[in-house]
Protein backbone atom coordinates (compact mmCIF):
# COMPACT_ATOMS: atom_id res chain seq x y z
CA UNK A 1 0.00 0.00 0.00
CA UNK A 2 2.93 2.40 1.12
CA UNK A 3 4.59 1.73 -2.82
CA UNK A 4 1.46 3.23 -3.79
CA UNK A 5 0.43 6.54 -1.94
CA UNK A 6 4.07 7.43 -2.04
CA UNK A 7 3.41 8.09 -5.90
CA UNK A 8 0.94 10.48 -5.04
CA UNK A 9 2.29 13.83 -4.65
CA UNK A 10 -0.44 15.01 -2.55
CA UNK A 11 0.24 12.58 0.37
CA UNK A 12 2.59 13.67 2.90
CA UNK A 13 3.08 9.68 4.37
CA UNK A 14 5.31 8.52 8.06
CA UNK A 15 5.69 5.12 8.12
CA UNK A 16 6.37 3.68 11.83
CA UNK A 17 8.21 0.26 12.10
CA UNK A 18 10.26 -1.56 14.39
CA UNK A 19 12.91 -2.53 11.55
CA UNK A 20 13.42 -0.37 8.45
CA UNK A 21 11.60 -0.81 5.39
CA UNK A 22 12.21 -1.18 1.92
CA UNK A 23 10.10 1.41 -0.02
CA UNK A 24 10.71 3.53 -2.58
CA UNK A 25 10.24 6.88 -1.95
CA UNK A 26 9.94 10.01 0.16
CA UNK A 27 8.97 9.26 3.67
CA UNK A 28 9.64 10.04 7.11
CA UNK A 29 10.07 6.47 9.07
CA UNK A 30 9.94 6.23 12.71
CA UNK A 31 10.65 2.99 15.68
CA UNK A 32 7.09 3.62 16.81
CA UNK A 33 4.01 5.48 16.65
CA UNK A 34 4.80 7.06 19.96
CA UNK A 35 8.22 8.32 18.33
CA UNK A 36 5.81 9.48 15.43
CA UNK A 37 3.43 11.42 17.55
CA UNK A 38 6.80 12.77 19.43
CA UNK A 39 7.81 14.24 16.40
CA UNK A 40 4.43 15.41 14.46
CA UNK A 41 2.18 15.44 17.77
CA UNK A 42 -1.50 14.82 15.37
CA UNK A 43 -1.83 12.99 12.02
CA UNK A 44 -4.85 13.48 9.84
CA UNK A 45 -5.06 9.52 9.15
CA UNK A 46 -3.22 6.98 10.97
CA UNK A 47 -3.37 3.37 9.36
CA UNK A 48 -2.55 0.23 11.25
CA UNK A 49 -1.24 -2.28 9.01
CA UNK A 50 0.05 -5.27 11.50
CA UNK A 51 -0.58 -8.15 12.00
CA UNK A 52 -4.16 -8.88 14.66
CA UNK A 53 -2.06 -9.95 17.55
CA UNK A 54 0.33 -6.56 17.78
CA UNK A 55 -2.71 -4.33 17.48
CA UNK A 56 -3.14 -4.13 21.21
CA UNK A 57 -0.05 -2.99 21.44
CA UNK A 58 -0.61 0.04 18.70
CA UNK A 59 -3.50 0.63 21.02
CA UNK A 60 -1.23 1.04 23.83
CA UNK A 61 0.78 3.32 22.09
CA UNK A 62 -2.10 5.70 20.74
CA UNK A 63 -3.28 6.38 24.23
CA UNK A 64 -3.23 9.66 25.31
CA UNK A 65 -2.29 10.94 22.01
CA UNK A 66 -4.02 13.99 20.37
CA UNK A 67 -6.31 12.43 17.44
CA UNK A 68 -9.15 14.35 17.83
CA UNK A 69 -9.05 15.18 14.34
CA UNK A 70 -7.12 11.66 13.60
CA UNK A 71 -9.03 9.03 11.84
CA UNK A 72 -7.65 5.46 12.78
CA UNK A 73 -8.15 3.33 9.57
CA UNK A 74 -7.17 -0.07 10.66
CA UNK A 75 -6.80 -3.40 7.99
CA UNK A 76 -5.78 -5.85 10.53
CA UNK A 77 -8.00 -9.10 9.90
CA UNK A 78 -10.61 -9.86 13.15
CA UNK A 79 -9.92 -6.62 14.61
CA UNK A 80 -13.33 -4.90 14.32
CA UNK A 81 -15.25 -1.56 15.08
CA UNK A 82 -16.21 -3.12 18.06
CA UNK A 83 -13.17 -4.17 19.40
CA UNK A 84 -11.22 -0.49 18.79
CA UNK A 85 -14.49 0.97 20.40
CA UNK A 86 -12.69 -0.85 23.76
CA UNK A 87 -9.52 0.47 23.30
CA UNK A 88 -9.72 3.95 21.77
CA UNK A 89 -12.15 6.68 23.36
CA UNK A 90 -15.41 6.31 22.16
CA UNK A 91 -15.13 9.78 20.42
CA UNK A 92 -12.42 7.95 17.90
CA UNK A 93 -13.16 7.69 14.45
CA UNK A 94 -12.45 4.40 12.70
CA UNK A 95 -12.63 3.14 9.50
CA UNK A 96 -11.98 -0.99 9.58
CA UNK A 97 -10.88 -1.72 5.74
CA UNK A 98 -9.83 -5.08 3.92
CA UNK A 99 -7.96 -5.07 0.78
CA UNK A 100 -6.28 -8.12 -0.61
CA UNK A 101 -2.91 -8.48 -1.83
CA UNK A 102 -3.43 -7.21 -5.16
CA UNK A 103 -3.29 -3.44 -3.71
CA UNK A 104 0.30 -3.90 -4.44
CA UNK A 105 -1.00 -3.68 -8.49
CA UNK A 106 -3.48 -1.44 -8.08
CA UNK A 107 -6.09 -3.87 -8.38
CA UNK A 108 -7.60 -4.78 -4.79
CA UNK A 109 -10.78 -5.25 -3.74
CA UNK A 110 -11.15 -2.51 -0.56
CA UNK A 111 -14.35 -3.13 1.37
CA UNK A 112 -14.69 -0.96 4.44
CA UNK A 113 -17.16 -0.14 7.29
CA UNK A 114 -16.80 3.01 9.90
CA UNK A 115 -18.07 3.78 12.97
CA UNK A 116 -20.51 6.35 13.66
CA UNK A 117 -17.63 9.11 14.59
CA UNK A 118 -16.44 9.27 11.17
CA UNK A 119 -16.96 12.35 8.59
CA UNK A 120 -17.69 12.86 5.88
CA UNK A 121 -14.62 14.66 5.23
CA UNK A 122 -12.73 11.64 6.60
CA UNK A 123 -14.59 9.15 4.69
CA UNK A 124 -13.43 11.32 1.70
CA UNK A 125 -10.13 11.34 2.83
CA UNK A 126 -10.38 7.21 3.09
CA UNK A 127 -11.28 6.82 -0.44
CA UNK A 128 -8.37 9.24 -1.24
CA UNK A 129 -5.81 6.41 -0.05
CA UNK A 130 -7.72 3.30 -0.83
CA UNK A 131 -9.30 4.14 -4.87
CA UNK A 132 -5.09 3.76 -6.16
CA UNK A 133 -5.49 0.18 -5.17
CA UNK A 134 -7.98 -0.81 -7.07
CA UNK A 135 -11.86 -0.98 -5.98
CA UNK A 136 -13.64 0.54 -3.02
CA UNK A 137 -16.51 -0.79 -1.42
CA UNK A 138 -18.66 0.00 1.51
CA UNK A 139 -20.69 -2.21 3.87
CA UNK A 140 -22.96 -0.86 6.83
CA UNK A 141 -22.98 -4.29 8.76
CA UNK A 142 -19.36 -4.96 10.53
CA UNK A 143 -20.43 -8.48 10.64
CA UNK A 144 -20.31 -9.04 7.20
CA UNK A 145 -16.68 -8.50 7.34
CA UNK A 146 -15.12 -11.62 8.26
CA UNK A 147 -17.53 -13.35 4.63
CA UNK A 148 -14.95 -10.28 2.42
CA UNK A 149 -11.52 -11.31 4.70
CA UNK A 150 -12.69 -14.89 3.62
CA UNK A 151 -13.34 -14.23 0.16
CA UNK A 152 -11.98 -11.37 -1.29
CA UNK A 153 -9.04 -10.69 1.15
CA UNK A 154 -8.29 -14.59 0.89
CA UNK A 155 -9.86 -15.10 -2.30
CA UNK A 156 -6.79 -14.74 -4.58
CA UNK A 157 -4.58 -17.77 -2.63
CA UNK A 158 -7.33 -20.02 -3.78
CA UNK A 159 -7.44 -18.83 -7.28
CA UNK A 160 -3.60 -19.28 -6.93
CA UNK A 161 -4.07 -22.84 -5.59
CA UNK A 162 -6.61 -23.86 -8.78
CA UNK A 163 -3.79 -22.56 -10.99
CA UNK A 164 -1.31 -24.71 -8.96
CA UNK A 165 -2.90 -27.84 -10.02
CA UNK A 166 -4.24 -26.57 -13.36
CA UNK A 167 0.00 -26.33 -13.63
CA UNK A 168 0.17 -29.51 -12.57
CA UNK A 169 -1.98 -30.93 -15.04
CA UNK A 170 -0.23 -29.65 -17.59
CA UNK A 171 2.80 -31.12 -16.60
CA UNK A 172 1.57 -34.71 -15.95
CA UNK A 173 0.34 -34.38 -19.51
CA UNK A 174 3.68 -33.75 -20.56
CA UNK A 175 4.09 -30.10 -21.11
CA UNK A 176 7.48 -28.55 -20.36
CA UNK A 177 7.17 -26.67 -16.87
CA UNK A 178 7.82 -23.42 -18.68
CA UNK A 179 5.03 -23.85 -20.93
CA UNK A 180 2.53 -25.21 -18.09
CA UNK A 181 3.28 -22.08 -16.32
CA UNK A 182 3.10 -19.52 -18.85
CA UNK A 183 0.01 -21.34 -19.67
CA UNK A 184 -1.57 -20.71 -16.77
CA UNK A 185 -0.68 -17.27 -16.59
CA UNK A 186 -2.10 -16.20 -19.07
CA UNK A 187 -5.07 -18.09 -18.63
CA UNK A 188 -5.54 -16.24 -15.41
CA UNK A 189 -4.92 -13.34 -17.18
CA UNK A 190 -7.17 -13.41 -20.08
CA UNK A 191 -9.54 -14.99 -18.07
CA UNK A 192 -9.36 -11.59 -16.15
CA UNK A 193 -9.44 -9.01 -18.84
CA UNK A 194 -12.56 -11.09 -19.99
CA UNK A 195 -14.39 -10.13 -16.97
CA UNK A 196 -13.25 -6.74 -16.64
CA UNK A 197 -14.31 -5.70 -20.42
CA UNK A 198 -17.71 -7.40 -20.43
CA UNK A 199 -18.62 -6.46 -16.23
CA UNK A 200 -22.63 -7.66 -16.20
CA UNK A 201 -21.99 -10.82 -17.62
CA UNK A 202 -22.58 -13.75 -15.35
CA UNK A 203 -19.36 -15.77 -14.55
CA UNK A 204 -21.67 -18.80 -15.33
CA UNK A 205 -22.15 -17.03 -19.13
CA UNK A 206 -18.46 -16.80 -19.87
CA UNK A 207 -18.02 -20.71 -18.85
CA UNK A 208 -21.19 -21.66 -21.09
CA UNK A 209 -20.14 -19.59 -24.04
CA UNK A 210 -16.86 -22.20 -24.03
CA UNK A 211 -18.64 -24.92 -22.97
CA UNK A 212 -19.81 -27.06 -26.11
CA UNK A 213 -22.11 -29.91 -25.68
CA UNK A 214 -19.97 -33.23 -25.47
CA UNK A 215 -16.88 -31.05 -25.81
CA UNK A 216 -13.69 -31.27 -23.97
CA UNK A 217 -14.53 -28.56 -21.70
CA UNK A 218 -17.71 -30.12 -20.94
CA UNK A 219 -15.46 -33.48 -20.11
CA UNK A 220 -13.84 -31.74 -17.83
CA UNK A 221 -16.50 -29.61 -16.21
CA UNK A 222 -18.43 -32.43 -15.66
CA UNK A 223 -15.90 -33.98 -13.31
CA UNK A 224 -15.74 -31.12 -11.03
CA UNK A 225 -19.58 -30.82 -11.07
CA UNK A 226 -19.79 -34.15 -9.98
CA UNK A 227 -21.86 -34.64 -6.76
CA UNK A 228 -21.28 -30.74 -6.98
CA UNK A 229 -17.78 -31.62 -5.83
CA UNK A 230 -16.34 -28.39 -6.51
CA UNK A 231 -19.17 -26.58 -5.02
CA UNK A 232 -18.94 -28.31 -1.65
CA UNK A 233 -15.32 -27.59 -1.54
CA UNK A 234 -15.55 -24.11 -2.44
CA UNK A 235 -18.15 -23.17 0.12
CA UNK A 236 -16.54 -25.22 3.18
CA UNK A 237 -13.22 -23.56 1.88
CA UNK A 238 -15.25 -20.25 2.20
CA UNK A 239 -17.16 -21.02 5.56
CA UNK A 240 -13.95 -22.14 6.96
CA UNK A 241 -12.00 -18.73 6.29
CA UNK A 242 -14.81 -17.03 7.50
CA UNK A 243 -14.86 -18.52 10.60
CA UNK A 244 -11.35 -18.43 11.23
CA UNK A 245 -11.88 -14.83 11.02
CA UNK A 246 -14.52 -14.55 13.42
CA UNK A 247 -12.35 -16.35 16.04
CA UNK A 248 -9.56 -13.90 15.76
CA UNK A 249 -11.95 -11.00 16.27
Amino acid sequence: MATRWLEDKNISLSIANPDPISVKGAFDYYESASAFFDAQKSADIIVIAVKPNIVPDICAELQNKDLANTCIISVAAGRTLDFYAGQLPATQSVIWAIPNSAAAVGESMSVYCANKNVTAEQEAGFRTLFTPLGAVAKLDDQNLMHAVIALASSGPAFYYLFAEYMERAAQDAGLSAALAKQMQQQVLRGAGAMVAANPDTPFSSFREAITSPQGTTAAGVSVFEQNDALKKLVLEAGKAAENRSKELS
